[in-house]
């Protein structure tokens, strides 16, 4: 693997780990019954992304700047589609999606006491977000 190679990234930020599988868009239905019919009706209203979560794990400076990192994770809510780059596999090249950004909650922020060799020299802070997500296809 070549070492600017991404293993796991949402818009601009990379991450240690992404936890959790990405849903791509796929063909949606609608079941309709009636009461006093027999069956259901099976309608097919088009193929698009339904909302996923993904669980992001990051090392950081410290706390503070944890705090600032998980912030600029919120700008990217409901601006344009993202690249999703999860265990090397870049969505948009291999499925044809980008992802929109529904919304990112910190689970935790906590300090560390050693480093834990991630991916910022000598961190003492690591950083986990619930990302809520929605393919779009490109």
């Amino acid at each position: 693997m070549a070492e600017d190679e991404k293993q796991n990234v949402i818009g601009q930020f990379e991450f240690i780990a992404l936890h959790g599988s990405p849903v791509p868009p796929q063909e949606q239905l609608a079941v309709l019954s009636r009461p006093g019919v027999d069956g259901n009706a099976v309608w097919k209203t088009g193929e698009r992304g339904s909302p996923f979560q993904l669980v992001s794990v990051v090392d950081a400076e410290d706390v503070d700047s944890a705090y600032s990192e998980a912030l600029r994770y919120k700008k990217l809510i409901g601006k344009d589609p993202v690249e999703l780059v999860k265990d090397g596999v870049e969505m948009e090249t291999k499925f044809n999606y980008r992802v929109l950004v529904r919304n990112v909650e910190v689970i935790r922020i906590r300090a560390t006491l050693v480093s834990s060799g991630g991916l910022v020299a000598d961190s003492r802070a690591k950083i986990v977000c619930r990302w809520t997500l929605q393919a779009i296809a490109i």
